[in-house]
């Protein structure tokens, strides 16, 4: 723009006078766009959709149960598409190894692929670091890798995304150490989460009211369920705030399941009526919030904001951490002392 004005310079005094006026509106006006802007970017809230326990949470070694976790994977993948929601979804290839379903299964693997979902790894049995000698998780890890790296290579897609089951990551500094090492070993990322809502609380309350055939409690939870993921989404919200002063780059955890596979839709409209846009997972992992240190050790799988907490010496508001109402957790309780 100098280089302009200069040029107009040797024509005569008034087009200077002229010219430079206009130069000034243009510079203020692209200032104000440039600040906008930034103002704009900093007020957007971003999130990454993470999905655990594929290819079905709860998958029992029945056609039936083969037949509802196409029907859940069908709808959940519907959403995503129609929301514009890129995932990467973590699997226990444990789940596919059924006589005379190993096709099948591998089959609901495929559904999530043809909807665009990237895969990735939850150790082979969903095995809890924490309670295992190391070797034997690092077995698991890779156990949990050969259908789904397989598949991943057949469509050209990176596969190198981890989940630690029960997020649980280590009970020791020493054991969290050497398993991130050989995670790294095998070319992993890790997936951190620094959003929940329970799902899986939720989902066997659900599945335990159908079988009951009581509607009512069935609706009631579901409605339950969507009030929750708000609170969940508050409490995570000013807790990064408090950490960081800013917004940052969530990673939600959900799960493959009955009642997400009903409510994502409502879930997915919250964030975005919330002022959320869906990014990727590698997107999220830009945001500088993810180079903080993760020094917690321990038998609790917290989400990332308490771990960043304990490393920054603040408190990590573990007593104001929301449970769901205790009618739920009672329900749930129900649920599991059924099984």
């Amino acid at each position: 723009m100098g280089t302009g004005i200069g040029r107009d310079e040797i024509v005569d005094r008034d087009t200077v006078t002229h010219v430079s006026w206009k130069g000034m509106i243009i510079i203020r006006s692209l200032f104000f766009l440039f600040t906008l802007s930034l103002v704009s970017s900093a007020q957007t809230k971003t999130i990454a959709i993470t999905i655990d326990d594929l290819p079905y949470a709860g998958l029992k070694p029945t056609m039936e149960s083969v037949i509802q976790a196409r029907q859940d994977i069908r709808s959940i993948t519907q959403v995503l598409k129609a929301h514009h929601v890129p995932v990467v979804a973590f699997v226990n290839e444990q789940k596919l190894q059924v006589p005379n379903q190993v096709d099948m299964r591998i089959g609901l693997l495929e559904m999530w692929l043809d909807a665009g979902v990237q895969l990735g790894n939850h150790t082979y049995s969903h095995i809890d670091l924490n309670k295992n000698p190391e070797a034997a998780c690092e077995d698991d890890v890779i156990r949990g890798e050969v259908i789904t790296r397989r598949l991943m290579k057949e469509r050209n897609l990176d596969y190198k995304y981890f989940r630690h089951p029960f997020l649980r990551t280590g009970a020791n500094l020493e054991q969290k150490n050497a398993f991130e090492a050989f995670l790294k070993s095998r070319g992993y990322v890790v997936a951190p989460v620094t959003n929940e809502n329970v799902d899986w609380l939720f989902n066997s309350a659900y599945e335990r009211a159908l079988q009951d055939e009581d509607h009512a409690m069935a609706n009631r939870l579901l409605d339950a369920y969507l009030v929750h993921t708000d609170v969940e989404l508050d409490y995570y919200e000013k807790m990064v705030q408090k950490e960081f002063n800013r917004p940052i780059a969530h990673i939600m955890l959900l799960h493959s399941n009955r009642i997400n596979g009903i409510m994502l839709d409502q879930v997915l409209t919250k964030f975005e009526q919330r002022g959320y846009k869906f990014i990727t997972v590698e997107e999220a992992l830009k945001d500088p919030a993810y180079q903080t240190a993760d020094n917690y050790t321990g038998p609790y799988g917290y989400p990332w904001p308490h771990r960043w907490a304990i490393t920054l010496g603040q408190d990590p508001d573990f007593k104001n951490a929301p449970d769901p109402p205790k009618w739920v957790l009672d329900e749930y309780e129900k649920a599991t002392k059924a099984k």
